[in-house]
């Protein structure tokens, strides 16, 4: 797919042995010394090994994280984030092309792919703006994610070209331009993410100076994915093809006016917006508004917590909890490790220094292990989750017990 021939390996395999390499080695075993790949990334890039791996561990994050919050569809043929058929915000598109979302199929309206631990952005629109936050990572949370991600991958990769002794190198410049790509997808979905909530905001609330930012954030998204893809014309074809639907071919320039004509229907309900409805729900949609510019996350607390060994078929499990935080209330979130059920809530007990909970005995007889976390009511600290996902969004946010 590379217009710049001098960047084609002679086998598509060649461009991603750091990849396969990292991926054998981790999967034989997970506790392997990094020295097994940057021995490898440091015969061929030197001083800028370091640098380099930190770029491309942060920017390939960016799809999953994505695709985990953010389900446009479950058909991989359909939904290519790195190369995103843009979804509209305002109004559903005529082309239907993400068919297998709730109504209205709009951008904001589309579930998680994990709906229990990441919330939908027209939900937390709403939660915003009734004060009825849940216990889950917000797309407020996921945006920042984002930003974050590809701050430090272009960091280290402006670091890596100082260093490098060859900027011309072809493994170097795959590199490179791959990296490059992969923020301007992270930095577009971020500020959608931002813009897609202050419209719901809007939608709700009546407030344009929420629709006034809905249209900033929709703009920076589109400048980022634009001047990413105006480098990527002189890297790429201009018709990247895996099939023959439109969603399966193209260039990330061919997406630039579906954003556009997203972007126009949105100054179109500015123009059109009664400004008398604002004043009864002006303090609550200022604030949602103010909580989009703020960085957002949820927040930690010191918990304890041993799992069982293990758990016998029939008979009742008992979940202890202690939290060094003061608590309103704990729920005890459980399932199967069967992502075909639904996951069940009961609220846990407070009795001297733990909260209490036990799983029962006709829920335990399953041949299935038991996955749990528990859900906190901080009072006016919100709510959070625990054990929940680490600083790089990585681990287990369960615990899990088994037979």
């Amino acid at each position: 797919a590379y217009a710049d021939k001098a960047l084609e390996p002679k086998w598509d395999f060649q461009k991603f042995l750091y990849t396969y390499r990292i991926w054998g080695r981790l999967l034989y075993n997970p506790d392997s010394d990094p020295e097994v790949w940057m021995r490898f990334m440091r015969s061929q890039f030197g001083d800028a090994a370091e640098p380099l791996a930190a770029a491309l561990a942060n920017s390939s994050r960016v799809v999953h994280l994505i695709t985990t919050a953010h389900g446009a569809a479950t058909d991989c043929t359909v939904y290519w984030p790195e190369m995103y058929m843009n979804q509209p915000i305002v109004t559903e598109s005529d082309d239907m092309t993400f068919r297998d979302n709730p109504s209205p199929k709009v951008f904001g309206n589309v579930s998680p792919h994990d709906p229990q631990l990441f919330s939908k952005m027209n939900d937390f629109a709403a939660a915003l703006l009734n004060g009825k936050t849940e216990a889950k990572y917000s797309p407020l949370m996921v945006a920042q994610w984002l930003d974050d991600m590809a701050e430090t991958a272009t960091t280290n990769l402006t670091l890596a070209e100082s260093l490098v002794a060859d900027k011309n190198d072809v493994e170097f410049r795959r590199f490179y331009h791959d990296v490059n790509i992969q923020c301007g997808v992270a930095r577009f979905f971020a500020d959608k993410m931002r813009a897609a909530v202050l419209w719901h905001v809007y939608q709700d609330s009546g407030d344009t100076a929420a629709l006034v930012e809905a249209i900033s954030h929709y703009r920076a998204a589109r400048d980022a994915w634009a001047g990413m893809a105006e480098v990527a014309k002189a890297v790429y074809v201009e018709d990247i093809t895996f099939g023959n639907r439109p969603v399966e071919r193209g260039h990330w320039a061919d997406r630039v006016p579906a954003m556009d004509a997203d972007i126009a229907d949105m100054k179109a309900a500015l123009e059109k917006a009664d400004v008398s409805k604002e004043a009864d729900s002006s303090e609550t949609a200022r604030r949602a508004i103010q909580s989009v510019k703020m960085r957002s996350q949820l927040s930690r607390v010191d918990g304890r917590h041993t799992p069982a060994e293990s758990f016998e078929p029939g008979k009742s499990l008992e979940i202890n909890l202690m939290l060094a935080e003061k608590a309103k209330g704990v729920d005890l979130c459980y399932r199967h490790a069967n992502q075909a059920l639904d996951w069940k809530v009961i609220p846990m007990e407070m009795t001297g220094t733990y909260w209490k909970a036990s799983l029962p005995g006709e829920y335990t007889n399953t041949r299935y292990p038991m996955t749990y976390y528990f859900a906190i009511d901080l009072g006016e600290a919100g709510k959070t989750i625990f054990p929940g996902l680490d600083e790089n969004q990585a681990g287990t946010p369960y615990f899990v017990v088994r037979h």
